[in-house]
C-alpha cells in the first residue's frame, strides 16, 4: 500500500462516509490524479474503475473538488387545449386511418382499458412530430416538447403501417407504375443518358406521384376553364350527343402540374428512342413503358371519375328536404363464428355470415341532419341482386314505420355486380309505384370509393359483437349476431334485422341494358329510367312502367305489406342520434389563427371551417368536402 499523508487519509475517510454518488466523485477528484488505478483500489477497496474514470474526467473538465450540481428536471404541464390540438392533428386521414375491422385497446393510468376500432398510423412517430412542429411554427402556435409528443403518441397506441391488403386496385397499379418509370430511367442512365437528365426525370416522377396522391383532386372543377380540370368535358363522349354537355366558358387555360404527367411520359419515350439499347432489352423496356403509361393514365382517370361521382352525394345533401333521405348501402366483410372458448378443431373451416349495412341520412323538422343505420344479417341466400332486393324492401318498410314523413329516397352504393345490374334496377322501376317510399335516384360511386360512412359504422358494430363475446358468449349463428348487436341497449341509432332469402324464388330474367357498366347515375320516372354515364350526361332507356304489363323475361317481384319475402321485421333501438347541420363558413383558412374557436376540416384540400366540433363531426361523417384549387402543394403547406 502506498504511503499517504494525513490530508489524503482525511479525504479517503470523507469518501467512505458519503453515500451520494455525485459527492463521492467530487471528493475522489481531489486525489485521483495523484495515484494509479491500482493504488486507488488498494486505498479505497470499494471504488470501481468506472468511478475512477468519472472522477478524472470531472477533475479535467470542471477542476478537482468542483461542486457537481444536481441536474434540473423540467416538467411540462399538458394543457387540454394543446393536447386536443395535437390529437386532432394526428387523427388526420393523412397520418391515421380507421379501418372497418379489428380493435385497439387503450390503457389509462388507472389501469382501465378502453377498446376502440383499430387505427393504423401511416407515418412513423419521428416524422409525425417533425411535420406537426413545422405546422405549429407556421401558425406561431406554442406546442409541447418532442419528448412530451413522443409520450403522447406512445399512450395513443396505434398500429404502424406495414404491408396492407385490400387496396384500391387502380391506385395501387398507378403507384407501382411510378416505381417502374423510376427503374426505367435508371436503366437509361446505364446505357448513356447523362446523370443530370436522369436525376431530373426521377424528380419529376416523384412530383407526379405526390401530385396525384394529394393534390390532383383539388384541381378538378366542373366550371374550370382548364381542359384538364373540367370534369364534365373530360367525361363527355364526343361521338354521342346524349352523353355530352355544353358549357358557357372557354377552355384556353392550361395547368402545368396536370400537363406534367403527359410531358414526363413523352420525355421518357423520347430518351428510349434516342439511346442505343440492345434489341432484347429495348423490347422489354418498351413493354414496361407501355404498361406503366397505361396504369398511370388509368389512375388519373380514376381520380377524376371519383371526384365527379362524389358530386352526386354533395348535391343531394345540399338540397335535401325534410321529406327526402339519402341511403348509402354496402355489404360488410363476412363475420366468422366466434366462441368464448374455442378448440383448435373448431378454429378451422369456418363459414362466415353475410351482413349488409344501410346508412340513412335525412333532414329532421328542425333542419338538422340525422343519421340512422340499418343492419340486415343474411341467414340464407347469397350476396346477389335478389338478396339486395329483399333487403331494400325491408328497409323501405322500416323507414316508413320509423320516419313516416319521408316520401323520397336517393340510393348510393358501389358498382358491385349485385347493385349495378339490370335486374335490380328494373325491379325498382317496375315496383316503385307500390313501394311505401318512392325511390327517386340510384347513384353508383367510382370503384372502391364512396363507402367511408359504412366502413366507419362497420368497425363499431364488430367491436360491439366482440365485447359481447368476451363476456362469455358464443356468436355462431345469425341469431347470436343479432343478440350481440342488441346487447346492453344496442348501438345508438342502429336497428338490426335478420333476413332469410329463398334463392329458388329468384326470377329468371333476360333483360339487358346496353353498356350498363358505363352508366353510373339512374333516375326512376313513371315509364322510363333516365340513365347517365356521369352527372350532366344522359340518355333515356325505356322500361315497362308500373301500369304496363312487363314483357317476358323482365324482373317483377310484387311486394305487399304482408309479404316481405321471408324478412324478419324485428328491430330495435328506435332512439336516434341528432346531428348538427353542416354550416359553411366562408373564410380563408390561412387567416384563421389556432387560438380562435374555429374547427377546420382535417382534409388539407377542403376549405370548410366550422364554428363548433359537432358541425365538423357531421361534415366528416357525410364527406361533403369542398375542394379548392390551391397553387401550393400539401407538402409545402405542411412545411
Amino acid at each position: 500500500m502506498p504511503e499517504i499523508d494525513q490530508s489524503t487519509k482525511t479525504i479517503i475517510n470523507a469518501y467512505n462516509n458519503v453515500t451520494d454518488s455525485r459527492t463521492q466523485t467530487q471528493i475522489l477528484s481531489l486525489i485521483v490524479n495523484s495515484f494509479t488505478k491500482a493504488e486507488l483500489q488498494k486505498l479505497i477497496p470499494s471504488v470501481s474503475l468506472f468511478k475512477i474514470d468519472n472522477a478524472r474526467k470531472h477533475a479535467f473538465v470542471m477542476g478537482p473538488g468542483h461542486i457537481i450540481n444536481k441536474p434540473k428536471v423540467y416538467r411540462m404541464k399538458l394543457s387540454k387545449l394543446k393536447l386536443t390540438h395535437f390529437i386532432e392533428f394526428i387523427m388526420n386521414p393523412l397520418y391515421s386511418s380507421v379501418v372497418g375491422f379489428g380493435q385497439t385497446v387503450l390503457k389509462l393510468s388507472s389501469n382501465e382499458k378502453i377498446p376502440i376500432p383499430k387505427v393504423i398510423r401511416n407515418l412513423i412517430h419521428a416524422r409525425i412530430i417533425s411535420i406537426y412542429q413545422s405546422f405549429c411554427n407556421g401558425y406561431d402556435f406554442e406546442t409541447f416538447s418532442r419528448a412530451s409528443l413522443y409520450r403522447i403518441l406512445k399512450v395513443c397506441h396505434a398500429s404502424k403501417q406495414r404491408a396492407l391488403q385490400g387496396l384500391d386496385n387502380i391506385t395501387a397499379a398507378g403507384i407501382n407504375s411510378i416505381d417502374i418509370l423510376t427503374k426505367l430511367v435508371q436503366k437509361l442512365e446505364t446505357f448513356g443518358m447523362s446523370q443530370p437528365e436522369s436525376k431530373s426525370l426521377i424528380d419529376i416522377t416523384q412530383l407526379i406521384n405526390q401530385f396525384l396522391k394529394y393534390e390532383y383532386k383539388s384541381h378538378l372543377n366542373r366550371l374550370d376553364g382548364c381542359t384538364n380540370h373540367y370534369t364534365t368535358m373530360a367525361l363527355g363522349d364526343p361521338t354521342e350527343p346524349k352523353f355530352s354537355a355544353s358549357c358557357n366558358h372557354n377552355h384556353e387555360r392550361q395547368c402545368e402540374k396536370c400537363l406534367m404527367v403527359e410531358s414526363c411520359l413523352d420525355m421518357i419515350h423520347e430518351k428510349i428512342n434516342q439511346i442505343e439499347i440492345p434489341t432484347t432489352i429495348l423490347e422489354e423496356m418498351n413493354f414496361e413503358m407501355e404498361m406503366a403509361e397505361k396504369n398511370l393514365m388509368e389512375w388519373k382517370k380514376h381520380l377524376l371519375r371519383t371526384v365527379h361521382q362524389e358530386s352526386a352525394r354533395r348535391n343531394i345533401l345540399k338540397s335535401l328536404t325534410s321529406k327526402q333521405a339519402l341511403v348509402i348501402m354496402d355489404w360488410i366483410m363476412k363475420f366468422l363464428p366466434f366462441q368464448y372458448r374455442e378448440t383448435q378443431s373448431e378454429f378451422f373451416g369456418k363459414k362466415g355470415f353475410s351482413w349488409h349495412i344501410s346508412c340513412v341520412i335525412y333532414s329532421s323538422k328542425e333542419n338538422e341532419l340525422d343519421l340512422q343505420c340499418y343492419i340486415h344479417i343474411l341467414e340464407n341466400g347469397t350476396q346477389g341482386w335478389f338478396s339486395v332486393a329483399n333487403i331494400l324492401v325491408n328497409l323501405l318498410y322500416q323507414l316508413r314505420t320509423v320516419n313516416p314523413d319521408i316520401d323520397e329516397l336517393f340510393f348510393k352504393s358501389d358498382n358491385a355486380a349485385c347493385y349495378h345490374c339490370t335486374n335490380l334496377l328494373s325491379f325498382i322501376q317496375q315496383n316503385n309505384a307500390i313501394f311505401p317510399i318512392l325511390i327517386k335516384e340510384y347513384n353508383f360511386s367510382e370503384a372502391q370509393s364512396g363507402k367511408d360512412l359504412c366502413d366507419s359504422k362497420t368497425g363499431t358494430s364488430r367491436l360491439h359483437i366482440y365485447k359481447y363475446a368476451n363476456e362469455g358468449h358464443n356468436v355462431v349463428s345469425s341469431a347470436d349476431m343479432k343478440t350481440a348487436l342488441d346487447s346492453h341497449g344496442g348501438i345508438i341509432g342502429t336497428q338490426v334485422s335478420i333476413i332469410s332469402v329463398n334463392q329458388d324464388d329468384e326470377p329468371y330474367s333476360k333483360v339487358k341494358i346496353p353498356g350498363i357498366s358505363m352508366l353510373n347515375n339512374f333516375t326512376f320516372g313513371g315509364e322510363a329510367i333516365t340513365a347517365r354515364k356521369a352527372r350532366d350526361k344522359l340518355v333515356v332507356q325505356p322500361f315497362p312502367g308500373p301500369n304496363e304489363q312487363p314483357s317476358k323475361g323482365t324482373v317483377t317481384i310484387l311486394i305487399t305489406s304482408n309479404d316481405t319475402g321471408g324478412i324478419d321485421d324485428t328491430c330495435n333501438n328506435v332512439e336516434q342520434r341528432p346531428i348538427e347541420p353542416v354550416a359553411d363558413v366562408n373564410s380563408n383558412e390561412s387567416d384563421i389563427e389556432c387560438s380562435m374557436p374555429y374547427f377546420c376540416c382535417p382534409d388539407d384540400l377542403c376549405d370548410k371551417v366550422f364554428a363548433n366540433s359537432c358541425n365538423l363531426e357531421m361534415h366528416l361523417t357525410v364527406g361533403n368536402h369542398n375542394y379548392r384549387t390551391n397553387p401550393v402543394s400539401c407538402l409545402d403547406t405542411a412545411v
